[in-house]
Formats: structure tokens, sequence, C-alpha cells
């Protein structure tokens, strides 16, 4: 118990390497709290957090609350959560709390380093207001922005909103930042989001960085990612896709803002008619959306993008297929029948040599560890 920088492992670490722990715990507080710490910061090459879980129950009242960590910030030297930083940790706990609300890490500041947070799993319930994710709830870039890639959340979540600009995501709740990438990463948890949430999605509520502009070079990209978990929201306004709920806009070169080899399998539940996709739900201007398949129902809006941000939003769509009665066809290349789906040659444009792979049944992405994982 406590009130600020509170862990089940550690309230504060500052610098240092910490790696082989399982804590079993339960943490309440108000501002930092995690399961394992409730603040952490890595300057040194030599720093790193790594290989740890958790188990039990984080409470907090107020802000950054994580199943390990609430309030991470890498910064000074070059450092890679590859093999310094911070990998392989998994949180099997239940968290609950104020804003910046995650399984993993509630709260990431990167500056002056380069940071791929990867191999971090979330595996128990989380539920709070604001922003929200299953391994990391919101980012903050002061210089570069992370890599997020072979993460997984199997938790289901539970968000209300208490901003008009809160978002809600199964892996990253809220990336306003550039380049901000996402790759090879699977959510398997039900989201279920309450008042006024802008970006709500399978993967990501909302990313990259918005310059008031229609244009912005080297943005965002989420990649190879997979969608099981059923997918609803209760406010009209709010933008809910199967993999990315919001993505900001690309530039007039094709692949500066894209959203490309995704797949959803889970249902887009929300009454909407607009800005519901089972791929993306609103698009902003010069996004690029490749070589998508989408097999979950949704209910009120269209299997591959929701809607644009205006008449004259230019996007640039191609080879992107859903399950006939899926949804509406709007930016769609083509629909496939239930005895179609197993069948490469169904998704023309594909690749199935490196990139897509059949098993039982079903198209798979090769590199993608989490997929066929269960807890």
């Amino acid at each position: 118990n406590g009130t600020k920088d509170v862990g089940g492992f550690a309230g504060n670490i500052n610098g240092g390497s910490v790696k082989g722990f399982a804590v079993n715990a339960n943490v309440t507080g108000s501002t930092n709290v995690g399961g394992f710490a409730g603040n952490i910061r890595l300057r040194d090459s030599d720093d790193h957090v790594s290989s740890n879980a958790f188990n039990g129950n984080v409470t907090g009242t107020g802000e950054n609350i994580a199943g390990i960590v609430g309030y991470l910030e890498m910064y000074t030297y070059p450092v890679s959560f590859n093999s310094l930083g911070f990998n392989n940790n998994i949180s099997y706990g239940s968290v609950s709390g104020g804003s910046n609300v995650s399984g993993v890490v509630g709260y990431l500041v990167t500056n002056e380093a380069n940071v791929t947070l990867q191999y971090c799993v979330n595996a128990g319930k989380v539920a709070g207001l604001g922003h929200v994710g299953g391994v990391l709830a919101h980012v903050y870039q002061k210089h570069n922005a992370p890599i997020v890639q072979f993460c997984a959340n199997f938790g289901n979540i539970t968000a209300t909103a208490n901003d008009i600009d809160c978002n809600v995501g199964g892996i990253v709740g809220f990336a306003k930042l550039k380049p901000m990438r996402i790759f090879y990463c699977t959510n398997h948890g039900n989201i279920s989001a309450s008042g006024t949430y802008k970006g709500i999605g399978g993967i990501a509520g909302e990313v990259g960085h918005n310059t008031g502009t229609v244009s912005c070079n080297d943005n965002a990209y989420v990649e190879y990612c997979a969608n099981f978990g059923n997918i609803s929201g209760n406010y009209a306004e709010s933008y809910v896709g199967g993999i990315v709920g919001f993505m900001q806009e690309g530039s007039v070169s094709k692949g500066n803002c894209c959203l490309y080899d995704c797949y959803n399998r889970g249902e887009i539940l929300s009454d909407h008619v607009e800005d519901t996709g089972g791929i993306l739900g609103q698009a902003d201007h010069y996004n690029t959306v490749y070589r998508n398949i989408n097999f979950g129902k949704v209910h009120y809006g269209n299997a591959i993008i929701g809607y644009r941000k205006n008449g004259n939003c230019v996007l640039y769509v191609d080879d992107n297929y859903f399950l006939e009665g899926s949804g509406k066809d709007w930016k769609a290349t083509d629909s496939f029948s239930e005895s179609e789906i197993g069948k490469s040659s169904t998704y023309k444009g594909l690749d199935f040599s490196s990139v897509w792979e059949i098993i039982d049944g079903y198209p798979y992405i090769r590199k993608n560890p989490f997929q066929r994982t269960s807890f």
C-alpha cells in the first residue's frame, strides 16, 4: 500500500538491471502503481528489466497503473529492449485504475533512446478510465518513438472514458507520435468501452502524430498483427476498428502511414453506421491500407474501413478481402465465401511464400508468435 511510486517488487527503480523475478502480491496506490514496480527509469545501455512475472491485483486511484510498471522512462543512451532494456515480461494479474491503465506498462516516455518493447504479455483483466491498453496504455515521445513488437494481450479490457480524447486498444491505447511502429502483435481479449472514446481498436486505439495539416511523412505503421477479441463501444462518435480505431495522416507518397498484412477475427458490436470497420475505424488523409483480411462480423459498418475523415480524403487501398456477410464492401477489393477461406488463391496480392500461411483452414501471419496461443 502507498500513494505514489508503489510496486510489488520495488516502488522506484532508477537504473540498474532486474531479471528473473516473480511477484505475487496485492498492490494499491494512487499514481505510478505497478505489480512489479511503480516507476522505472532506464538510463544506461547496461540497464534492463526483463523476464519478470506478476500475479495478483493492482489497484490505483490515479494515473499510470499497470501489471508490470506504472511509469517507464527510457532516456539518455541508445537502449534496445531486445537484449538489454525491457522484454519478456508477463502479467497474470488483474489491474484497475484511473487514466493510463494497462496490463504491462501504463505510461511510457522515450527520450534520446532507441526503444523496442517486445515479447511482453498480459493475461489478466484490465479495467480503467481514460487511455487503456492491454500491453501499453499511453506513449509520450520526447524524441524517438518506440517499436512495439511480438506482444500479446489475452485479458478482457473494460474502459470508461473520462475525456473526449481517450483511446483504448488491445495492445496500445494511445500513441500520438511518429514514427510509431507496431509489428507482429496479437489481441485475444474482448474490449468493452463506454463513454466518449475517440479510438477503439483490437490492436491500437489511436496511432500517429497530428500535424494539423493533411500530410505527415513517416508517421505510423501497424503491420503483421491479428485481433481475435470482440469489440464494443457505446459512444456513437467513436472510431471503432478490428485492428486500429483511428490512424493519423500519411503523405502524398504512399507508405508513410500504413496498415499492412493484418487480419481481424473478432466481432465489432458497436451500433454505428459510419466510422466502424473490420480493419480500420476511421482513415485520415493519405493512409495506406494494403493486404488485410476481415473475418469478424461488423454489425453496423464496413468490413474493411469504416469511413474517411472527410469527403476530400485521399486513401491508398488495395488487396483487402472480407468474408461474405461480415460487413459492407466500401474500399474492399473482394469478398470470399466460407468454402474459400483456406485457399491462398482467394487472397490475390498477399504473399503466402514469406508473410502469410494457411494452417487448419485459416490464413495466419508466419512470424507472429501468439496467434494460436491460449491461457
